[in-house]
């Protein structure tokens, strides 16, 4: 296995030269890995798409046989899922999308479709694809929508959708496509997506941006004032009190075939609670807006009373550090945000309970204080920082935060922004997998919300990163890159960062892209206050920069400190073809006799 795909290995001896090779029998992309599966504890098969369907194709499955085989399974699904990342999408498992929600426009621009519709992608128009957005298309219509309202279809689902449909109907993107003119638009502010992790290699991905930039303002604003998707149909479909006063039930939830909530919306404004009185907008609007009277029980519906309880007093909490309600005795606002956190985190059941509570109480707030509603948009910038939501309340929570983060005359829009950001980065890592310190939150509480980290490089250099609860592994690494000159996203795939409980820890554990940093430092200061983040590189592939040392002397220094221990212990034996040059033979004497010095050993070097 390597970074290019999977091959079948052959030991043969050659009877000539008495000596064992190994040979190539067969080599196999991950991108035609369709899926792998364990048959039994010790057996492992790997399915390949089949190029041919016909009743005349074989299977070309491997099967092994090894006490391995979960270990090399995890292996390969992890770089199938890279090798579809790095080639922007074109593996099977990222071909197409599943709808999720309906999203319909009249813009001709942007891409209407229902919820359970298959999208093929367009792999050679995704400069949208950092924005949030993607290009693609329903049959014979093409349009851009927006990447919340889809989830990515697995590689076997992909493979049977592609079987499926006729060759005609895999026909090639238009070479040209429009945005919306952004001039008679309301301007808002573009910010990276969680749906993909788009890695170009060898590309730098901030020329595409800018591109996109200005379009991409546009198409949000245009989208976030479209009256779709609004917390007063959610509530309608969802909150207890509509529930319970008109026996309201969901459409999509009750029918997975239902197309639009447009008819089913048309019979509630004829409905009649037990009394008589008429449904009207105004009370299901009133459902949404602020509160300044704790509620007696949970927005949502929930069968189980204890929920119920949770949720009236996560609300409590809300208000308390909203100013809008009075602290218990000896307690603190960070008490408050800690007990909204480990609700959250101990019955994800109630994390749109907390969600559609710090909704209600940012919306249309009349409280008498007047940093309340400041302090609601903060505390709803903590809680998307950590936990994410379900499908079902996804696209209107993102509707909201892009209503108010998008259009400036708003007076929290750029807190809305930060909610906006986190919330992405929340659905795209998954969230924090550990409740955060009592320290970490006090900080957010007090509104500093970085730390400086310090990552340790070969040599000893030291370089600090301004580290936030949503920031993760692979935010760090692409800064550090970005210091040390790297531009190509390929070869800052190279680099990792260890976890070292100590200095005399050589080797530490290497850490995934996904681990969020204030994760990983939790854990290590429970066992070690001596802790080390290390940055070095991993994989050898790219060709080192070498030309200007001038301008590149941190990269240089980091480099050369990592190899020297390698070149000490006798490991680098590979020469170029033809050798080395006496003048390079000096320069390699003097630099091991210059190491020999610096370590202040008495005995003269052999060179």
């Amino acid at each position: 296995m390597s970074h290019s795909g999977l091959r079948l290995v052959r030991l043969e001896k050659d009877s000539s030269e008495d000596q064992e090779n190994l040979t190539v029998g067969e080599h196999r992309r991950f991108e035609e890995v369709l899926e792998t599966n364990i048959i039994r504890p010790s057996t492992l098969e790997i399915v390949f798409v089949q190029p041919n369907t016909g009743p005349s194709s074989k299977k070309n499955n491997w099967v092994f046989h090894t006490h391995k085989a979960v270990q090399i399974k995890a292996l390969i699904d992890q770089m199938s899922a890279e090798a579809d990342q790095i080639s922007g999408g074109g593996g099977m498992g990222g071909e197409f999308v599943r709808a999720v929600a309906d999203y319909r426009t009249k813009d001709p621009t942007l891409l209407s479709f229902r919820r359970d519709d298959i999208i093929k992608l367009a792999m050679r128009n995704q400069s949208y694809l950092d924005k949030g957005w993607l290009y693609g298309n329903i049959g014979e219509r093409w349009g851009i929508f927006p990447c919340e309202y889809v989830v990515a279809l697995s590689r076997q689902e992909a493979y049977q959708v592609k079987s499926k449909l006729p060759q005609s109907s895999t026909g090639q993107a238009p070479k040209t496509f429009t945005v919306p003119d952004t001039k008679k638009m309301t301007n808002g502010s573009g910010d990276i997506s969680y749906a993909s992790r788009e890695r170009h290699p060898g590309t730098n991905s901030s020329s595409s941006s800018q591109r996109s930039d200005s379009s991409e303002r546009g198409i949000a604003a245009t989208r976030a004032n479209d009256g779709r998707l609004s917390m007063v149909e959610f509530a309608m479909f969802n909150f207890r009190q509509s529930i319970e006063k008109y026996g309201v039930v969901n459409p999509i939830r009750r029918d997975s075939n239902a197309s639009s909530m447009q008819g089913s919306i048309k019979q509630i404004e004829k409905l009649k609670d037990a009394t008589g009185k008429e449904w009207t907008w105004k009370e299901q609007a009133e459902m949404v807006k602020f509160s300044r009277s704790p509620i007696q029980h949970s927005l949502l519906k929930f069968d189980n009373a204890d929920l119920d309880k949770v949720a009236v007093e996560a609300f409590l909490s809300l208000m308390r550090f909203m100013t809008d309600y009075p602290m218990s005795k000896n307690q603190n606002e960070v008490e408050s945000v800690y007990m909204v956190l480990m609700v959250c985190h101990k019955y994800p059941m109630l994390r749109d309970e907390v969600y559609c509570q710090i909704i209600k109480q940012t919306t249309n707030n009349k409280s008498a204080k007047p940093e309340s509603c400041q302090r609601g948009w903060r505390f709803f910038s903590i809680v998307a920082a950590y936990f994410d939501c379900t499908e079902v309340l996804r696209p209107y929570i993102f509707k909201y935060l892009e209503t108010a983060a998008y259009d400036k005359r708003r007076p929290y829009h750029g807190t809305a922004l930060v909610c906006l950001q986190n919330l992405r980065k929340t659905f795209k890592y998954g969230g924090r997998k550990n409740v955060p310190s009592v320290d970490e939150i006090a900080a957010i509480t007090a509104g500093r919300s970085s730390k400086r980290q310090i990552y340790l490089l070969p040599g000893g250099m030291e370089k600090i990163i301004n580290t936030k609860s949503s920031t993760v592994v692979e935010d760090v690494i692409l800064e550090l890159c970005n210091q040390l000159r790297i531009d190509s996203m390929s070869e800052a795939d190279e680099y990792s960062v260890y976890a070292m409980r100590d200095k005399e820890d050589m080797y530490g554990v290497p850490l995934q892209y996904e681990d969020y940093v204030l994760d990983i430092t939790t854990e290590l200061l429970k066992s070690s206050d001596n802790f080390l983040l290390l940055f070095r590189r991993s994989v050898w592939y790219s060709p080192l920069r070498l030309s200007d040392p001038s301008s590149n002397a941190a990269y240089i220094e980091m480099i050369f400190h990592q190899v020297v221990p390698d070149y000490l212990d006798g490991l680098l034996l590979v020469l170029p073809a033809g050798g080395l040059v006496d003048e390079e033979v000096r320069e390699v004497g003097k630099i091991a006799a210059l190491l020999h010095r610096s370590t202040d050993k008495q005995q003269p070097p052999d060179v």
